[in-house]
This record gives structure tokens, C-alpha cells and sequence, in this order.
């Protein structure tokens, strides 16, 4: 049996299979023979091949399974451990070579607690509970981290009998990748459960009051506000002492006491209206994290439809229960009715709804043989005070029955002199409910970007600390302003009017604005702003999730700015050479009209000739050299009577020749300036770029004498101007990326969220009165959602750790027979069962030295796309080969094939072809693949043809 891709709930299963069938054995030959074996009695020949092949058989399971398993008698001495558990005491130097055996587990784990380990005592006294009968089983999750990594272990303790004597099975599960996903789905997502929370908070039925632990209200949902007849604003200057009637403000104020000591309490009281009309409520409170602080939700029920109940009920006795039986169906919860030592005497529980209130067969039987010892105490405590005084005792308290846990509410009245009407009701999604809220207003304080939620007037009613940081207003200077108080007048109007004109058709906006902070900074936000509805459609406030750019705007700015200078500075060159060209053309004509002063110019000329900085050639009307600068001598390493009488053709490279011709026919051709931009080098060898200008001079006669030509070196410009446009580029890369990133998760999200959320209203209002079949169906509903969002964030996180090149290859000794074999088992678990799939393993080894993370990327991800994009069926084929130190792996499928149009950008991050749009997917996927390929040093090919299938084909190298 292969156990390696079985839960930790599923080899739970397993082993108390196992204790089933050995307690079935029990009276066969095998057990007694065992027993006999045990005790030291003599065994008959064929029952001690009988016991030898049970314990053959049991130890070999227990071989198989990969948690660590021991077997203990009463008083803690460990009697067998299997093969897991001496591979674990090994690797962490366990003392002997017996691994533990016939020493006393319960003694090692006090010792353990007392030194650095405080979960071992717990484990300790959970494990003697057990042994004592006190409680049916025992958990418990503890870190065991060594020096090399972190990891965390669940302990499972079972009871066992054998012979009278009880015993017990110890079972250490390895669960450090489930504790890792849940902290890695906690922090990436935030941003989507703080929409999730604020829906759940507003369209909840009950009122919700965060106060502080004074009882000073800091937050309340629109139910609140609604039964109670305030509005928000009112009920955000008030506490929860202004609310309750001034009879009940002690018992108010010990409950929320106990709320602060215990972590939790649930009460009833009286609330009262604006009016001043009187509500009977019923809180359930909770202390929770909010905002580095301790604060109080309090989920309130109206209870007076209920109160009215209890009184009716109260007043019933045994017989008028049974003639109004009208009126207990009607009533929701499971009534009991108890005598005064706390023996069940009759019941009833609403009808359809056997599957919330799972206890049976209990009539005629004591609390104690019902419940836990701990929930039995205190119930049979509190009914005696209830027998006493005739008042309502209410409680809560978790209850595992059938293998689920279960949270119930239990209220007791009087009913007579010695009997006890007991009213129960089902509060396990309440509870579910409450640690939802919990985790989800972390997530609305913790987000990175400013969370603020306005009223349908546009009054604000929440910010997050983002909000603060970003602008400098503080919470008590947002709450009840408008956004209009940031605005710096350089935002358009247009734009707010055409936000409004959508948000107004229950439409989503998004762009930029440029606000001003409270000290007068300016600064950009993107803005993504979208209606709120409730359950009828009708908007009820309007969310703004907003991300600071100013950098990214000053970003811009400055190339801008610096793009113009780059042009500046070409236009004073240009202005430059046309003065110079003047100055020459003055010079000769000055030449010609004064003869005398000749020498004078011509020495002046050569002066500036020589003096220019940059390289100056000066040509007849053959287009021999005549004369060079200095400067040109430098930059190209040739003196003048190197290329004096030389055309351009004798010196000048084939690529730029024809250019420097083509400019001299143009300059004879009509007399005046030309410039271009050459590509060169300089003497030493080095390239450079230069830009060109040429221009005819005349002689006395007017006719033209040749050329003179200015060189200027423009490299640093043309780097310049490369690296803008590199920036530019990138920035428009990743403007891109994020554009497709929000595109698709808005896309791929919003659909799992809808059905999650759809079938989540579906099971409030109607799964009580639901057949198991429906309910479980969108119980599956809910789970597959949330395990494709899990895929979803996965992919992300490794495209993001890859971008950022955080992705190590780290290799290792891998089974990979294995690791092929559960990912070709995963894969059929997706497949709509019109596949046929075929797996090949052709190496005689099983061990290689490759990186499993990665490897593992590459495999899940091509079986997971040959399986989607064959959704009419087909053959699946995963083939595996090794040669000359590679991992040869094929993937082929009869599916959909990549369009030719398509296959370019087969491994860019989000692209997807074009016959895919009805399947779902991210476009993540080759990418990972072609990533993780890469960092092996490997090679990937993709043969496909479209409606004809596709094959993969990968070459992995690993280490000999």
C-alpha cells in the first residue's frame, strides 16, 4: 500500500481502521494467542503462525505509513515504534540504539517541558487524559525546529485497549508545508479579503459594535445603526454604556471584564431605541488585535421574538409541550428537558435539522455520559443555581461529535419544582463567522496602499493608518470630511465628473489624481474607486483603494526635463557651428577687401583654426586634404603630413564613405551646410559617434575654393539618450505587466469570489432546511474556489520571486519515480474523465540530484495544462528517460494546440493564446516552467499544431 501522498486525515482513518479490526479480533485464535504470547503462556503450533502473521501484517503497515508512530502502555512506557519514528529519533540523535524502547514517554516529555519545550507538558498532560479515559483522543500542534530548518509537527494520541489494559497509539505528523501555504495566503491575501470583510461586516444581519475594552464604540455596520435607529456618526461619539439600560450597566460591565480576562463571553441584555423603546439583544463577544491594540467585537442579535419563546416555555410543562407541538416546530432550536440530577427526559429538535443537533440515543442518560467531563461540570453547576434562583443560565461550548466539531449555545429555565427546560441552539457558523471578521480587519489595517470608504454622500466613514502616513490627516480629522479636503485644483474637473457619471451607474473608476497632503505637499495617487452594494443592489457606500506614485510621477517629470536639456544642447551646438560658419564667411570676405591687413586675418584664422576643440578638415575643390586642426590629429592619432593630398576615399572606412561623398556632391551641387551622424573611430581603435558638419568656402572670385568640415563628438549623447529610452522602455514594460497583472487577477478572482460568496448566502439562508447533497454541493462550491485562488497566488508569488531573481537552484537527492508518480496521480484528479492516461518510466534509477522544488514546477504545471486545454479528452502521455546525465521528459496531449500567431510569446508572464479565452487560466504557467528549466541549465521545445494536440519536450541535466 503506498501511503506517501495520503493527509494527515486520511492516515488518521487508516489507523483507527487498524484499531477497529484489532478490537474485532479480539475474540478470534490470533488475539488470544497474542494475549497468551504476551503473558508468557504456550501457544499451539497453529496459533502462533496465526499471531506471527497478524503482527507481521500490523507491523508492516505501520512500516508503510510516514508519521511517526509509537505504541504506549498505561503508565507511558513505550512498547513499538515503527520505521518512522526510529528514522526521526536517528537524525536527531536519539540516546541508543533501542530508539526510545521501554523507556517512559510521559516522563521524557515532563523532563522536555521543564527544560525549553513548554508543549511538551501539554503534551504530556493531554497523553494522560487519554490514558485515564478523561477525554477520547488528543491533538496538538507544536514547532520542532533543528538546526538546518523550521518545522512543525501535530501530535495525535488515540486510546487503545488490549486485554483490560489501556494503552495508546502516539502519532507525529510533519505539517511545516501546511503551516507555511497558511502564512504565505495570510500575507499575499489582503488586499482581496479587506473587500470580502467590509461586504461581510455591512450585509451581515446581526449588529457588529467594535469598542474598546472601556467599552468606547470605534466601529459599527449598518444593521446596527438601522435597529437601533442612530445613525453612524451618533453611534461613534457613544459607548456601549449609553445603550444599555441603567439597571443592566454592572452586568454589561462584567461581561465585557470577562470578555478582556477570558479572550471571549456571550451575554444577554437591553438595549435601548433613540425612542427609547427597549430591545432584548444577545452578544457574543470576542477580544481581538485592531490596529496594534486590543479591542471588543460584539455581534448582537435581536432576541426578542426568542425572549418571548422562553417565556412561553418557561410557563409549558411536560404535557403542554406535547399538545403545542405546533409550536415547538416552529421554534429553531433543540429543546431538552432535564430532571434535577441532570437525566435527559424528552426532546425536541426542529425538524430538518437532525444534521445541526447530531446527539441521539440520549434520553434516559446523565450529562456525563453526553458530554465532556469539563462542559458537564459547569452545566450541572450553573443548574443548580438556575433551580435556585429561577433564572435564564446561558452558555457556549464546543462539542466533537461524529469526528466534526460543533459549537453550541445553551440556555436552561426552571420548569417546576425539579425539572429544567434546556434550549439549544446551533452556533457553529457564528463562530466561523467571528474569526472570519477577526482575520479579515487585520488584513483592512496591515494593507500597503490607502483603504478609504465613503457614504453615499461622499462623507468619509473609515480610513486605514495608510491613509494618515500618506496625507498627515489624522483618523478623528478624516472620519465625517469629504476627499474634497486633499484636492490641490490640478486634477480637471472633467475627471471628476466623469468618475461620478460611472460611479452613479454602479460602475468601476479608475485613474490618477494630484492631491495635496495637510502640510501643502503636493503628491499622485492611482485611484481604483468602486460602489458598494447590498443584498437588494442598491449602493451603500463607495470604496477608493489608492496607491501613492509621486515617485514614479517626479520619475517621469525629470526625464521629460532632461530630454529637453539633451535638445538644448543640440540646438546651441548647431547655433554654434552657424555662428562659426559666419565667422569664416566674414573673415574671407574681409580677406578680399583688404589685402593689407591679410596677414593680420590669415593668422587670426589659423589661430581659431588651431584652437577650436574640435576636430576641423579642410579640403580643396578635388577633395584633397589641404589642413587639419590639432584636435583632429588627437582624436584620430594622424598628423597632417600623414593625409595631407589624400582623398576621403584613401583614409576613411567603406560604411561611412559614401555618406561623406554623397555630402560633398550635395555641397558642390549647392553651396551652403550639411551635417550627419556618423558612426567612427578613433586612432586608438575605440568607436565613437560624431556628428558632421560641412560647409563650402569660396575664393576671391567667388568661386568655390572646397570644403571645411567640423567634427563633434557626440557618444556621451547618444549613451544618454540610449539609457532614456532604456528607462522608458522598461517603465513601459512594467506599466504593461501590472496593466495585464490587475487585468487578470480582477478577472480570475472575481469569479471564484462571486460563486464562493454566492453559495456562502445560498448555505446562511437556506442550509439548515437543505438535504446533505446540496449542502455538501456548495460546500465543494466554496472549497474548489479557494484552492484555484491558491494556484492563483502561487503562480504569482513565483513569477514575482523570479522577477526579482529570489529563485535559487538548490539541488538535491531526489526520488524522482516518486515525485513523477504523484504528479501524474494529481493530474488525473482534474481530469473530466475523458482522458486516457499513459505514464512511461524508463530509468532503472530512482535517485537523482536535481532541485525537487523546481523539477516539481516544471512536471505539475505541463500536466496540468496538457489535462486543461484537452477538455474534449484524449490521450495524456507523461514519458521519462535518462541519457548522458539528463532527465529527458515528455508531455503530450491530444488537446486544443497553440495557435501559430500565438507561439512567440508561448513563455511571456500573462499571455494567453487566443483559443483559450473559455478556459480557465493565468498565463503564468510556461513562464514558471521556462524559468525553472533555466535555472537547471536544461533546454525546453514546444511542438504544437492547432486541434491537433501538443508535446513538450524538456532536457534536465542532473549532477552524476
Amino acid at each position: 500500500m503506498n501511503y506517501t501522498n495520503k493527509t494527515k486525515e486520511e492516515l488518521i482513518e487508516e489507523l483507527e481502521a487498524l484499531k477497529d479490526e484489532l478490537d474485532r479480533l479480539k475474540g478470534t485464535s490470533a488475539i488470544r494467542t497474542s494475549n497468551a504470547g504476551l503473558h508468557g503462556e504456550k501457544l499451539p503450533a497453529e496459533e502462533d503462525d496465526a499471531y506471527r502473521s497478524f503482527t507481521e501484517l500490523a507491523g508492516g503497515i505501520l512500516d508503510c505509513i510516514p508519521a511517526n508512530i509509537a505504541l504506549i502502555n498505561n503508565s507511558g512506557k513505550i512498547l513499538a515504534v515503527n520505521s518512522a519514528w526510529k528514522r526521526f529519533a536517528f537524525e536527531n540523535s536519539a540516546p541508543g540504539k533501542d530508539y526510545y524502547l521501554g523507556l517512559n514517554y510521559l516522563e521524557i516529555c515532563e523532563k522536555s517541558g521543564c527544560r525549553e519545550y513548554p508543549e511538551a507538558s501539554n503534551a504530556a498532560k493531554g497523553i494522560r487524559n487519554v490514558l485515564l479515559g478523561q477525554s477520547p483522543r488528543f491533538s496538538l500542534e507544536y514547532p520542532c525546529h533543528s538546526e538546518k530548518e523550521k518545522r512543525w509537527y501535530r501530535l495525535f494520541v488515540t486510546p487503545f485497549d488490549f486485554k483490560g489494559e489501556k494503552c495508546a497509539v502516539i502519532m507525529h505528523i510533519n505539517v511545516t508545508e501546511h503551516v507555511r501555504v497558511e502564512k504565505m495566503l495570510t500575507e499575499s491575501e489582503h488586499k482581496l479579503l479587506f473587500n470580502k470583510a467590509s461586504t461581510i461586516i455591512n450585509s451581515a444581519l446581526d449588529s457588529i459594535l467594535i469598542t474598546s475594552p472601556e467599552g468606547v464604540i470605534v466601529e459599527v455596520n449598518e444593521e446596527a445603526c438601522r435597529r437601533l435607529g442612530y445613525t453612524r456618526e451618533e453611534m461613534l461619539r457613544m459607548t456601549m454604556w449609553d445603550l444599555c439600560l441603567p439597571e443592566n450597566f454592572s452586568h454589561d460591565e462584567g461581561r465585557f471584564k470577562e470578555t478582556c480576562q477570558k479572550g471571549s463571553a456571550v451575554f444577554e441584555t437591553v438595549h435601548l431605541k433613540r425612542d427609547g423603546t427597549p430591545v432584548p439583544m444577545e452578544f457574543s463577544t470576542k477580544q481581538v488585535e485592531y490596529s496594534g491594540s486590543k479591542v471588543i467585537v460584539a455581534i448582537g442579535r435581536d432576541i426578542t421574538s426568542r425572549k418571548h419563546n422562553e417565556e412561553i416555555l418557561v410557563e409549558l410543562n411536560k404535557e403542554a409541550m406535547v399538545t403545542s407541538a405546533a409550536l415547538l416546530h416552529a421554534i429553531p432550536d433543540m429543546i431538552l428537558l432535564l430532571s434535577s440530577d441532570g437525566v435527559f427526559l424528552d426532546s425536541h429538535i426542529p425538524e430538518g435539522n437532525s444534521e445541526e443537533y447530531p446527539l441521539k440515543d440520549f434520553i434516559g442518560k446523565k450529562l456525563s455520559e453526553v458530554l465532556p467531563q469539563l462542559v458537564t461540570e459547569k452545566t450541572v453547576q450553573s443548574f443548580k443555581e438556575v433551580l435556585k434562583s429561577g433564572k435564564i443560565f446561558v452558555m457556549d461550548f464546543p462539542l466533537e461529535l461524529e469526528g466534526k466539531q460543533f459549537f453550541y449555545e445553551a440556555r436552561a429555565v426552571r420548569c417546576g419544582e425539579n425539572e429544567l427546560l434546556l434550549l439549544l441552539r446551533n452556533i457553529t457558523e457564528k463562530k466561523k463567522a467571528e474569526e472570519e471578521i477577526h482575520k479579515l480587519s487585520l488584513v483592512v489595517e496591515q494593507s500597503p496602499v490607502i483603504v478609504l470608504i465613503t457614504d453615499k454622500q461622499g462623507k468619509i466613514s473609515y480610513v486605514n493608518p495608510r491613509f494618515t502616513e500618506v496625507t498627515g490627516y489624522t483618523l478623528e480629522e478624516a472620519i465625517g470630511a469629504r476627499p474634497h479636503m486633499l484636492k490641490s485644483g490640478l486634477t480637471p474637473a472633467s475627471q471628476y465628473k466623469e468618475l461620478w457619471k460611472k460611479l452613479e451607474k454602479g460602475e468601476h473608476w479608475k485613474g490618477e489624481f494630484c492631491n495635496r497632503k495637510k502640510n501643502g505637499e503636493l503628491f499622485w495617487e492611482l485611484a481604483s474607486i468602486f460602489p458598494l452594494k447590498n443584498f437588494m443592489g442598491e449602493v451603500t457606500h463607495f470604496v477608493a483603494v489608492k496607491e501613492d506614485i509621486t515617485e514614479r510621477k517626479e520619475t517621469e517629470l525629470r526625464l521629460i526635463e532632461y530630454g529637453d536639456h539633451l535638445e538644448q544642447i543640440v540646438e546651441q551646438r548647431t547655433e554654434s557651428l552657424r555662428k562659426v560658419n559666419q565667422l569664416l564667411s566674414v573673415r574671407i570676405e574681409k580677406h578680399k577687401a583688404a589685402e593689407g591687413k591679410i596677414e593680420n586675418q590669415l593668422q587670426f584664422l589659423k589661430t581659431l583654426f588651431r584652437t577650436i576643440p574640435n576636430p576641423l578638415l579642410v579640403k580643396n575643390k578635388e577633395g584633397r586634404i589641404i589642413d587639419c586642426n590639432e584636435a583632429y590629429e588627437s582624436y584620430f592619432k594622424l598628423e597632417l603630413k600623414d593625409i595631407k593630398h589624400k582623398r576621403a576615399e584613401d583614409i576613411l572606412p567603406p560604411h561611412v564613405l559614401d555618406k561623406i561623398l554623397e555630402m560633398e556632391k550635395t555641397l558642390y551641387t549647392n553651396p551652403g551646410h550639411v551635417s550627419v551622424e556618423l558612426a567612427s573611430t578613433r586612432g586608438n581603435g575605440e568607436p565613437f559617434a560624431v556628428l558632421v558638419s560641412e560647409a563650402t568656402y569660396l575664393e576671391a572670385d567667388g568661386s568655390i575654393g572646397g570644403t571645411v568640415a567640423i567634427m563633434i563628438d557626440i557618444s556621451e549623447q547618444k549613451k544618454l539618450q540610449e539609457k532614456i529610452q532604456a528607462a522608458l522602455q522598461k517603465e513601459q514594460e512594467l506599466n504593461e505587466l501590472k496593466s495585464s497583472f490587475i487585468s487578470m487577477a480582477s478577472h480570475e478572482f472575481r469569479t471564484p469570489l462571486t460563486s464562493i460568496l454566492a453559495s456562502a448566502d445560498l448555505l446562511e439562508m437556506f442550509g439548515r432546511q437543505w438535504k446533505e447533497e446540496k449542502y455538501m454541493e456548495h460546500i465543494a462550491k466554496i472549497q474548489k474556489g479557494v484552492d484555484y485562488m491558491k494556484e492563483l497566488l502561487d503562480d504569482v508569488l513565483v513569477i514575482s520571486r523570479n522577477e526579482e531573481g529570489k529563485t535559487q537552484f538548490i539541488p538535491a537527492k531526489t526520488n524522482f519515480l516518486e515525485l513523477c508518480s504523484e504528479l501524474f496521480d494529481s493530474a488525473k484528479l482534474i481530469s473530466t474523465g475523458n482522458h486516457k492516461f499513459i505514464y512511461n518510466y524508463e530509468p532503472k534509477q530512482k535517485i537523482f540530484t536535481i532541485d525537487p522544488k523546481l523539477a516539481r514546477h516544471i512536471i505539475s504545471n505541463l500536466l496540468s495544462n496538457a489535462v486543461k486545454y484537452s477538455p474534449r479528452g484524449g490521450k495524456v502521455i507523461l514519458n521519462v528517460k535518462a541519457e548522458d546525465n539528463n532527465l529527458l521528459i515528455d508531455v503530450i496531449d491530444e488537446g486544443i494546440g497553440i495557435p501559430e500567431a500565438d507561439k512567440a510569446k508561448l513563455y511571456e508572464p500573462f499571455h494567453r493564446a487566443g483559443n483559450t479565452t473559455s478556459i480557465h487560466g493565468t498565463g503564468l504557467g510556461m513562464s514558471i516552467v521556462k524559468r525553472s528549466v533555466e535555472l537547471h541549465h536544461g533546454q525546453i521545445s514546444v511542438e504544437s499544431q492547432e486541434n491537433s494536440g501538443t508535446s513538450a519536450h524538456v532536457i534536465l541535466p542532473y549532477k552524476p
